[in-house]
């Protein structure tokens, strides 16, 4: 069957002129798959066919019929009227429900196969095909297959019939019919031919096929809705990783700052063990002692506290034990030998190990503690002057409760301090008609505006007495109280008339004086309402506007500035009323249109006046533009003499490499003792030379912020062995001792910048040998404690038993071209730059760097630097 197959195939093919490339893209196929098919080494599914037929312009059916020659043939058999075939193609045709149906238009003959006699349930041989197939076909296929009929006997060639047969059973079966003419050139005979395909089964798989398709698809569809909401929810979480990750970071910064802000010393301690681990840098200004000397000492603390305090600290500690927080005040020793009050306050946590451990937070409370026993006594002294004093003193609040008297009130009314306590002031005055009116008036009372009253006291004796009351609206806290001080008239008769004599003198003598004040001042000094009403000034206004007093109060002081200044100053007057006072300069105007500039400092008075005082600086704005000008100017003239340095360094390097080259020739030559020693200092001086433009031009790119820091993986063995290397020979030259010592607990690797660490090593190790005749110099390399994670703080320390440098100039090394020894005669060579590059490159790496110096006994220079920690230490 696959070769009868393959035959058709090449056969229609060759029959539309096509090759086989053409026949397979249009089957979606290769050229090689259809060769298979045709050779018969290939058997192709039905969709292959079907587009195959397509392609064709056949029907599927014609791919299993064998072409009409030789001895596979069909035979025509005049006797029966009936064509029969070979016993190989009857057997496909069987197989594949397949059948066919030649008319001769010559004789009127059918020829019927066997498979279509089967297909149709052997009809009888003389019936003829359109009569079986009209008793067979389901009803609504009657009239279109006699259109179909019909157009076949006219030698047409109509589309392929489907319809539905019904067999003898009453089962339903599915048929194709496709029609083609035949021209049979050497019989000459012309012939219609039928091929009728069963396509029942065909289809019942197609539907089962596409059911599952579509069954496969909604899987397909769900799965890629699964796939694509967990990566939509890998997605999601890895950003809520990065951001968490990036909280973590800033909340680490955050506390790193708090810590370094905040005014207490932060610290932890492990119960029973012993030790404190302190993290704050307030520690050396509170107690004096460094953070080092605390974690190195770990009782320190501990024995520091006053003896008087030292139980109570212990029961706090076991307290806290128990879970409770601790909230203590207690005196500690500071090294100086004084003693300060620390309130201390901390919680037991749980360490990385799951060990119990307190964090705390000691604050330095000594002021504070000062403030309330000077508190305390000044209490006492005004509790003592108000006792004494012959006059009695009440204070109630608004509604008339007393809330507070002196003695003098005990002894003038009879009542005892508690039952005056438990009274109103309305009932001491027991001719008050109007208590709502009281009320009211004390409210419209401004704060710490006195008033007189004319009133009468009953006492607990029941007299009355008349009094002068002198009560004053004030406020303790946030609670507005009444403050009357009150006298008995038969007390005060003899003296009232002096007294109020010498209260007029007094105020006319003060009137007097703020006159001469208010005009001699060389201040300008103004009053103006809310409205802007200029109510008074003093001749220094007058003289600086030009106007006299009376033309000033025509004006708005809107009207004495300067146009642009207009909004500035309504401005202004908001704030004055919202914060009560202000200080600004502004552009003002002379009454002759001259301008000047004037600082003024305004204050809200009396709740609606505006208090001014006025001062020309037109001097001082111009010199501070002028200032400012030179400033801008000198950063020019910087920037312009770093790239000089750069310039210049690039330039002189190139003539100075081609006089040390040809010195190095001239050296290979045979030269005497004198010559060589000449040509030795030359080669000096040109080496020094040329590490001078080295320094200049490493200076000008800081200078010009041109250098970047890179960060790579390095260990602090290979600085040590670049030191020692590099500086071996000169130690050994000298005579000096030349160490590196590593710190053990230090990572093997860190993350930084290798290349500029060898710079600062190599300019401080250079200076400390060059400076050091005697004695040795030592590198030490030191981990230090970091709040930091993924950070190491490393101190690297330069000691030398050299000359040291005296305390005036420690200010000063780190300035470019600055040394110890300015003289001409200086034992020492150098241009003063090699610190100045240790300080920028150190900055650089926002590192410190700080000098422990004792002149004539060696130098140190410690140098911090926050270093990265690789995320595998051994990588």
């Amino acid at each position: 069957m696959e070769r009868v197959v393959g035959e058709r195939l090449r056969f229609f093919r060759l029959l539309n002129n096509m090759n086989r490339g053409q026949l397979a893209m249009r089957l979606g196929v290769t050229a090689q798959h259809v060769g298979l098919i045709e050779r018969g080494r290939g058997y192709p599914s039905v969709e292959l066919l079907v587009k195959a037929a397509e392609a064709l312009g056949t029907g599927v059916a014609n791919f299993f019929l064998s072409p009409e020659s030789g001895s596979e043939a069909l035979a025509m058999d005049t006797e029966e009227g009936s064509i029969a075939l070979s016993a190989g193609r009857a057997d496909v045709q069987l197989v594949a429900g397949l059948g066919t149906w030649d008319f001769n238009f010559a004789t009127g003959r059918e020829a019927w196969s066997e498979a279509l006699r089967r297909l149709l349930g052997f009809p009888d041989r003389k019936t003829t095909l359109r009569e079986v197939l009209l008793k067979r076909l389901a009803p609504e296929f009657a009239q279109r297959f006699k259109a179909f009929w019909n157009k076949v006997l006219e030698h047409g060639r109509p589309h392929p019939f489907p319809c539905v047969v019904i067999s003898e059973n009453g089962t339903e079966r599915r048929l194709l019919i496709h029609a083609e003419q035949i021209v049979d050139g050497c019989h000459g005979m012309d012939r219609a031919r039928l091929t009728i395909l069963d396509v029942t089964d065909w289809e019942l798989y197609r539907d089962l096929l596409l059911r599952d398709l579509n069954r496969l698809e909604v899987a397909v569809m769900e799965r890629d809705h699964s796939l694509r909401q967990a990566a939509e929810e890998a997605r999601n979480a890895r950003a809520l990783s990065a951001a968490t990750q990036r909280e973590l970071e800033f909340k680490g910064e955050q506390v790193e700052r708090l810590i370094q802000a905040a005014p207490a010393i932060l610290y932890s301690f492990v119960p029973g063990v012993g030790g404190t681990e302190v993290w704050s840098p307030h520690t050396q200004h509170i107690l004096g002692y460094t953070v080092g000397e605390l974690m190195s000492d770990p009782m320190l603390w501990n024995r520091s506290i006053h003896p008087e305090d030292a139980a109570k600290a212990e029961a706090a500690i076991e307290s806290a034990m128990q879970g409770h927080p601790i909230d203590l005040e207690y005196r500690i020793q500071a090294k100086d030998g004084t003693w300060r009050w620390l309130r201390d306050q901390a919680r037991l946590a749980k360490d990385a190990s799951d060990s119990p451990v307190l964090i705390g937070m000691a604050m330095d409370i000594s002021e504070h503690k000062r403030l309330e026993e000077s508190l305390r006594t000044s209490e006492e002294k005004f509790r003592a002057l108000v006792e004494q004093s012959p006059d009695m003193l009440f204070l109630h609040d608004l509604q008339g409760n007393i809330v507070d008297v002196n003695r003098a009130c005990e002894v003038n009314t009879g009542y005892s301090r508690t039952e005056l306590l438990n009274m109103t002031v309305f009932e001491l005055h027991p001719n008050q008609l109007d208590l709502d009116s009281i009320l009211d008036k004390w409210g419209d009372w401004l704060p710490w505006q006195s008033q007189i009253l004319q009133v009468e006291h009953k006492c607990k004796d029941g007299a009355v007495v008349p009094a002068q009351v002198i009560a004053g609206r004030v406020r303790f806290g946030n609670v507005d109280h009444i403050l009357a001080t009150a006298r008995h008239k038969s007390e005060q008769q003899h003296s009232d008339d002096a007294l109020r004599a010498s209260r007029e003198a007094l105020l006319q003598q003060r009137e007097e004086r703020f006159r001469a004040l208010f005009d001699n001042s060389s201040e300008g000094i103004f009053l103006h309402d809310l409205e802007g009403r200029i109510l008074e000034a003093n001749k220094a206004v007058l003289d600086m506007f030009g106007y006299t007093l009376d033309e000033l109060r025509r004006l708005h002081p809107m009207q004495l500035v300067h146009p642009v200044e207009v909004n500035h100053v309504a401005a202004l007057f908001q704030e004055i009323q919202l914060h009560r006072t202000t200080t600004a300069v502004h552009r003002c105007l002379r009454k002759d249109g001259t301008e000047f500039f004037a600082q003024v400092r305004a204050k809200l008075i009396g709740g609606n006046m505006i208090q001014g005082m006025l001062r020309d600086v037109t001097v001082e704005h111009r010199k501070e533009k002028e200032l400012i000008q030179a400033m801008e100017a000198a950063e020019a003239l910087s920037r312009a003499k770093s790239e000089f340095l750069g310039n210049m360094s690039h330039e002189l390097r190139t003539p100075l490499n081609g006089i040390l080259g040809m010195m190095h020739v001239l050296k290979s030559t045979h030269l005497d003792e004198e010559q060589q020693h000449l040509l030795s200092m030359a080669l000096k001086s040109s080496d020094r030379l040329g590490r001078l433009l080295t320094d200049l031009l490493e200076l000008s790119r800081l200078e010009m912020e041109a250098e970047t820091i890179s960060v790579e993986i390095f260990a602090l063995s290979e600085l040590c062995a670049f030191v020692t290397d590099l500086f071996g020979s000169v130690a050994q030259e000298k005579g000096l001792a030349l160490e590196c010592v590593v710190d053990p607990s230090a990572p093997s690797f860190l993350l930084g910048d290798p290349r500029r660490i060898r710079q600062i090593l190599f300019q401080l190790t250079g200076n400390a040998l060059k400076f050091t005749d005697k004695g040795g110099v030592r590198l030490e390399m030191t981990r230090l404690p970091s709040p930091r994670s993924k950070e190491c703080r490393v101190l690297f320390s330069v000691v030398d038993t050299g000359i040291g440098i005296p305390g005036e100039k420690l200010n000063k090394i780190f300035d470019s071209f600055a040394q110890a020894d300015g003289s001409l005669a200086r034992p020492y060579e150098g241009a003063g730059l090699g610190l100045a590059i240790v300080k920028r490159l150190v900055n650089l790496m926002k590192g410190g760097i700080a000098v422990d110096e004792t002149p004539g006994g060696g130098t140190t220079i410690h140098m911090t630097l926050p270093l990265g920690l690789p995320e595998r230490e051994d990588a």
